[in-house]
C-alpha cells in the first residue's frame, strides 16, 4: 500500500480548524491490502486492530480503479474490528497502488482536505469539537 500518513497535511495547517476540530494520529498500522479471503478475484482492505477505523482511500493503477488519486477522487469506507472490504478486483495478482490514511473513529479524514502528491497522500483525522 502506497501512504505515507506521517506526511502532514503539507499547508503549513491552513486545512486544521482548531477551534471547531480536534485532531488525532493516523491508524495506518491498522490496515493492509490483501487478497479476498474467499478466494475472489478481489483485493481490499483488512482491519487488523480491535476498534474501527474510516478509511480514506484512492487507487491508480487499479483493474476497476484507475487514476482516482491523480483526478482527486477520494473515497471511504468504514472497517470494523477484523473486517475485509473489496476495494477493486484484479488479474494475476494484486496490481492496485493504494493511498490510504485511517482514522480511529470517531476520527474521520475530510475528502476535500487530502493531498495527493504522486507517490504519497496526507490528511488530518479530525473529529467535530463536543
Amino acid at each position: 500500500m502506497e501512504t505515507d500518513a506521517s506526511m502532514e497535511a503539507e499547508s503549513g495547517g491552513k486545512n486544521k480548524n482548531t477551534r471547531a476540530f480536534v485532531y488525532d494520529k493516523h491508524r495506518n498500522n491498522c490496515i493492509s491490502v490483501i487478497t479476498s479471503p474467499s478466494g475472489g478475484p478481489y483485493q481490499g482492505f483488512r482491519n487488523a486492530c480491535d476498534f474501527t477505523v474510516d478509511v480514506a482511500f484512492c487507487i491508480e493503477n487499479g483493474v476497476d480503479s484507475k487514476e482516482e488519486c491523480s483526478k482527486r477522487q477520494f473515497k471511504t469506507v468504514k472497517l470494523q474490528p477484523g473486517n475485509y472490504e473489496v476495494i477493486d478486483a484484479y488479474s494475476g495478482g494484486m496490481t492496485a497502488k493504494v493511498f490510504a490514511v485511517a482514522c480511529r473513529e470517531p476520527f474521520y479524514v475530510d475528502p476535500a482536505k487530502i493531498i495527493f502528491k504522486g507517490t504519497k497522500i496526507a490528511a488530518d483525522c479530525q473529529r467535530e469539537k463536543r
